[in-house]
């Protein structure tokens, strides 16, 4: 994943976004870009999810829970159209204040 030539399927809203992806560990990155790349195709991503309507029309959240958990939030409008807007590691119970409001103004950017 340290390869930054790599072609991804799914566009980052800016580069804090994709930096934001690859300080995942390397398992959570794979995971992520494989349900991305299910998206960007039409198919289901094969992971929790929920709507941040909250945020926006189209945002989705990914989830992978433990400890800690892993997220990785996108916007897809339609099949072939993916907009990476944030990923971190939820260590909160509840709503993380923090990344939402960085996943918002992400958003704003659109």
């Amino acid at each position: 994943m340290s390869n930054d030539e790599t072609e991804y399927t799914f566009k980052p809203v800016n580069a804090q976004a994709m930096k934001a992806l690859k300080t995942l560990p390397e398992w959570v990155q794979v995971a992520f870009i494989h349900a991305l790349d299910s998206v960007y195709y039409g198919v289901d991503p094969g992971m929790p999810i929920d709507h941040l309507t909250v945020i926006g029309p189209g945002v989705i959240e990914l989830r992978i829970n433990g400890r800690p958990a892993y997220r990785c939030v996108y916007r897809s409008k339609a099949p072939g159209q993916v907009d990476l807007l944030h990923a971190f590691v939820k260590t909160c119970n509840g709503p993380d204040k923090k990344n939402m409001a960085t996943t918002a103004s992400r958003y704003k950017l659109l």
